[in-house]
């Protein structure tokens, strides 16, 4: 049976973490990122920016697989870590000898399927792809029952708040003077 999967995205509940710098929020998300309740993705990213300036949303007119291609171009390193050298996860385990490495084309398919005759809106093409993300690494999207985006900056919070009314916000701060060294040092 094939439910409608993006109406099922729309009932969770959204949750988002804003920081300031060097915080450890990166960390926090790591802890919950293999959740089965909680829908994420890797790390944080600026969707409404990217939103924003996409040639294909701007376009007025797009096609689903021009606009995730444009989005998996700027944001590879989401789904090809070996590329993250900023949050290190080009060398992750262990051994540092790991990394992760999301079937591109799978996701493109999953992001098809869940997107489907839908609307092509900010908060639709953001769930399908939190959704499309959670499915290729074999998750169940049923048992889902919190979205949890780490939008990280707070000038997107405005714009996410209209998208997800209801979010619940978290908020991670830590001694300036820590993070000042912390930045310096990094």
């Amino acid at each position: 049976i094939n439910i409608n999967i993006l109406n099922h995205l729309k009932t969770l509940k959204p949750c988002t973490l804003l920081t300031t710098g060097r915080t450890g929020s990166d960390f926090l998300q790591s802890l919950i990122d293999s959740h089965s309740q909680i829908l994420t993705f890797n790390g944080h990213f600026d969707y409404y920016e990217f939103w924003e300036n996409s040639l294909c949303v701007k376009s007025n007119t797009f096609e689903v697989y021009d606009f995730i291609d444009e989005f998996i171009g700027k944001n590879i390193e989401k789904f090809k870590s070996r590329y993250d050298k900023i949050e290190r996860k080009d060398h992750l385990g262990k051994d540092f000898d790991q990394t992760i490495d999301i079937d591109i084309i799978e996701f493109k398919k999953k992001f098809k399927q869940i997107i489907g005759d839908k609307e092509l809106n900010a908060k639709n093409c953001l769930l399908a792809i939190y959704g499309a993300y959670a499915m290729v690494l074999g998750q169940d999207l049923s048992n889902k029952k919190v979205f949890f985006h780490h939008l990280h900056h707070h000038n997107r919070l405005d714009r996410f708040i209209n998208d997800f009314p209801s979010t619940k916000i978290i908020s991670m701060s830590r001694d300036p003077r820590a993070n000042i060294v912390s930045g310096v040092l990094h």
